[in-house]
């Protein structure tokens, strides 16, 4: 006699975690949509390049979203990626939660200026 799929027991022990994550979920905000990276991550930049210049690779992923949803991408994978932007990064998901949008190219200018990116 067949029990059930060796997963069920671990998919259902982790229900109630789903249904909180899930209610954390809502609507983006109805923000104009830009043409975005969407994987801008360390490792898709190249620091070095010829004249101090930074080379963002990997375009692929290119393509529209909210400008807030790209930048709390990137806070998250550079806040992951490189411990010391951790802390800036945390502050700024933080105000986006807060604000919203409303500061957003002050918070990219002194992101920018925190990472060393002119």
């Amino acid at each position: 006699m067949r029990s059930g799929a060796a997963w069920a027991a671990k998919l259902a022990a982790a229900s109630p975690l789903i249904a909180e994550l899930t209610a954390l979920i809502v609507a983006a905000p109805d923000h104009p949509l830009i043409v975005c990276h969407r994987d801008f991550s360390p490792a898709n930049v190249l620091p070095r390049a010829p004249g101090g210049q930074l080379v963002v690779l990997d375009w692929e992923n290119a393509g529209s979203l909210q400008a807030g949803r790209e930048l709390g991408y990137v806070l998250l994978a550079w806040a992951i990626s490189e411990p010391a932007h951790r802390g800036y990064a945390e502050e700024q998901i933080a105000s986006l939660l807060d604000c919203g949008l409303d500061d957003l190219p002050r918070s990219i200018e002194l992101g920018s200026a925190a990472l060393g990116i002119s």
